[in-house]
């Protein structure tokens, strides 16, 4: 009888036990939703005073009025007639408004979950006509801390804004891990038309009928038919009755991750998308090979100016952008490198100990920072001349002005090619050397190193191979513009604990001038063409050198990828310097046979 006592108060302990730990509080801040009614958001359409411009967000053109978006806001109309004296005329208070597409006199908008159609036939008397309600996902706004987000009630309305609150409950069982929220950078990029980045449309057909919008298009119109996408999918709206909008269909999925929409009638001929294409390496941006044939065009610009001008601007401004995405790529590696070395060990130390591999470290911070600083130099180079290129549009340059503009233009058009061929042959040397470190782990899909090393290699080959930007850079070795720059940077003033490091590089620069000298006396092109990568990779190292140098003198933490790059920079300068003093014209004969 003791022990069915015994038995019964134990199984009476657990019992009350379980009922202790199945009841729990928990206390944290969260986010609650914020709401606008949905009979509020209905009837908030109303024309107001000018107000000014806070949150510009898209733009649109139609006839002598700008629209400009409010973000979620609503949309100023400006009168443009006077191009010199824009006038701020009405503001329509539209809530939620992102997106905009006009058809004669009137106007389609999205107003969170509804599209509104307008008419703005009298500016001053702007009423809503009609309202597709539901027409679009619902979506919630960024948050700006990653906190718990409470429960979203759509019966409520929409949610327009947060409010952090701490909130206390009970619950039944053990709370698990709750894994805060990313916040979004903006409704569009996730979820919507919520576009928060900037200006969205599209000008579909040509002619008086519709208006033109700027980039990142959520909204166009082209014949009888808006169409509006979101993330993923894309909607229809039948405008044949331009006050009467009805919504076509359902939703359909064309992709994942869109940006941007441009409207084209496959009726009309010419353009065709031939593949998706199966990349080695940057899968998360996808590709496709185009077919013109009979297509349509229209006149950009000035005839005659499109190579020399346009093309090249465009290109300069991409390999900008690729030297930047090299940087990236450079850090990326050195991280991914330098992290495994400090965790592999060997022999009872990790391997970052070892010599052969601190070296490789070392370099891969070194050509980092190197190729960092290239960007910085470039990039206020083409920020100082385009800075004056705008001004000489508002007024008349100063003779001093004008040469400052010119100076800088001619460096920009020479560290780009320079600094676009140096940094992605570095971003492939570091992802190279991460794969290294890691040995044969940085040959598995489970390390991000095999991934850089993939994305990588696009770099030293779009926007311009690294034999096309030694062909933009060769002339600026022969016309001395490298040199004549090399010079300004030896005549900056440096702390006296450099100074041994200064004079490595004026020495290296004067090599580098001897060896132009020399391949230019031979007055011979193919000998000039052929030698051409070394002659820039020479003057590369220069400009590097000192760039890295700059760096030491404003900032200690630089003097050691200062020292790291110039023991390399000087054997690389030796090689040159022995290839080029030991390379005839005759010695073409064999590289021409082609063995």
């Amino acid at each position: 009888m003791k022990r069915f006592h015994l038995i019964l108060s134990a199984i009476c302990s657990i019992f009350l036990l379980s009922a202790c730990v199945d009841q729990y509080s928990e206390t944290y801040t969260a986010y609650t939703p914020v709401y606008l009614s949905y009979g509020d958001l209905r009837s908030a359409v109303k024309p107001s005073s000018p107000r000014p411009i806070e949150k510009p967000g898209k733009i649109y053109f139609k006839g002598e009025i700008l629209y400009i978006v409010e973000r979620l806001k609503g949309i100023h109309m400006v009168d443009v007639s006077d191009r010199s004296h824009p006038q701020n005329v009405r503001f329509i208070e539209l809530p939620g408004c992102v997106d905009l597409a006009v058809k004669n006199n009137t106007l389609y908008a999205d107003s969170y979950v509804d599209l509104v159609t307008l008419d703005i036939s009298d500016p001053k008397q702007v009423k809503e006509i009609a309202r597709l309600k539901d027409a679009f996902p619902y979506t919630i706004p960024p948050t700006e801390r990653p906190l718990r987000i409470d429960r979203v009630d759509q019966e409520k309305g929409v949610v327009i804004d947060w409010a952090e609150q701490k909130i206390s409950r009970k619950v039944e069982e053990r709370p698990r891990i709750n894994y805060p929220m990313r916040p979004w950078d903006g409704w569009a990029e996730k979820n919507g038309f919520m576009n928060l980045g900037g200006s969205s449309g599209s000008p579909g057909s040509t002619g008086s009928t519709f208006g033109k919008a700027g980039s990142m298009a959520r909204f166009g119109l082209y014949d009888s038919y808006l169409y509006a996408v979101d993330n993923t999918n894309v909607q229809l709206f039948d405008v044949s009755e331009d006050r009467s909008p009805k919504k076509q269909g359902t939703p359909q999925h064309v992709g994942g991750g869109i940006e941007t929409m441009f409207i084209y009638d496959k009726r009309n001929g010419g353009v065709n998308v031939r593949r998706i294409e199966n990349k080695m390496g940057i899968k998360g941006s996808p590709t496709c090979e185009l077919v013109f044939s009979n297509a349509k065009a229209e006149l950009c610009g000035e005839r005659r100016l499109g190579l020399i001008k346009y093309v090249m601007a465009l290109m300069n401004g991409a390999r900008l952008g690729i030297m930047a995405q090299a940087v990236g790529l450079c850090e990326a590696a050195y991280q991914e490198g330098y992290k495994y070395a400090q965790e592999r060990r060997q022999f009872g130390k990790a391997i970052l100990d070892f010599p052969a591999v601190y070296e490789m470290v070392a370099m891969m911070r070194a050509r980092t920072d190197a190729v960092r600083a290239m960007l910085y130099e470039t990039a206020r180079f083409v920020d100082i001349y385009k800075a004056l290129d705008d001004i000489s549009r508002e007024r008349k340059l100063t003779p001093e002005e004008r040469q400052e503009q010119k100076k800088y233009a001619k460096l920009a058009d020479a560290f780009t090619p320079m600094g676009k061929g140096m940094s992605t042959e570095f971003a492939n040397q570091n992802a190279y050397d991460a794969i290294q470190i890691h040995g044969g782990s940085g040959f598995m899909k489970d390390y991000a190193c095999e991934r850089l090393y993939r994305d990588a290699r696009i770099t030293n080959i779009y926007e311009g191979t690294t034999q096309l930007q030694v062909v933009a850079a060769i002339r600026h070795v022969t016309t001395g513009t490298y040199l004549s720059r090399l010079r300004e940077y030896e005549a900056m003033e440096y702390k006296p604990e450099l100074s041994s490091l200064k004079q490595d590089l004026v020495a290296m620069t004067n090599t580098y001038e001897e060896l132009v000298t020399k391949v230019t006396e031979a007055k011979d092109n193919e000998y000039l063409d052929f030698l051409a990568r070394r002659l820039v990779e020479a003057a590369t190292h220069c400009v590097f050198g000192y760039l890295l140098l700059q760096s030491a003198h404003t900032d200690d933490s630089f003097l050691s990828s200062t020292q790291v790059y110039l023991h390399y920079a000087k054997a690389e300068m030796c090689k040159i310097r022995s290839f080029i003093e030991n390379f005839s014209t005759e010695d073409l004969k064999a590289y021409r046979s082609r063995g």
